[in-house]
């Protein structure tokens, strides 16, 4: 019966500290994500002017964080290439390769749903200008059909006078 007995399983000496330090490199990147979600609007744009190097896979994450939390489409395409650049690091683990993915796709339905509110937008105009048009064309046949009646009731009233006249 000891064979059968529930105890936990030790991970390998080799396989525990490299989880550990998965663990520890995604809690970074999740700690500087809480940090840059933190920031002002004008600390994030300063820390976006001063941060011009992309030599480390943290300074690419960093920078598409930054670019992430501005209101700007270019920011979120310059976020997601960013994003997308970190997916074939080979010096990451899954895990921040996982992060990086979750936060690409984000941006990339950012972008998508700008581009769609544009088309909207677009449509709303098109529709906006041709409803002005139908506007237009109304008022227009109302006057013709305002005119039209005068004319009918000047044919009347004529019609009425000559039938008068010849009683």
């Amino acid at each position: 019966l000891a064979g059968c007995s529930a105890s936990p399983r030790v991970p390998t000496e080799a396989k525990a500290p490299q989880e550990l330090r998965d663990y520890e490199r995604l809690e970074q990147w999740l700690l500087l994500q809480r940090q840059v979600a933190a920031m002002t609007d004008e600390e994030v744009k300063s820390a976006l002017d001063s941060s011009s190097s992309r030599n480390t896979p943290e300074d690419v994450f960093y920078s598409a964080l930054l670019n992430q939390r501005m209101d700007a489409y270019g920011n979120w395409t310059l976020a997601r290439d960013l994003l997308r650049e970190l997916r074939d690091e080979p010096a990451l683990t899954t895990q921040q390769r996982q992060l990086a993915s979750i936060l690409e796709r984000y941006n990339q339905s950012r972008i998508n749903w700008y581009m769609k509110r544009e088309l909207l937008e677009d449509q709303n105009l098109a529709l906006e200008s041709e409803n002005e048009v139908l506007r237009d064309e109304l008022a227009a046949a109302e006057a013709e059909r305002s005119l039209l009646e005068e004319k009918i009731q000047a044919i009347t009233d004529l019609e009425t006078a000559i039938s008068t006249r010849k009683e």
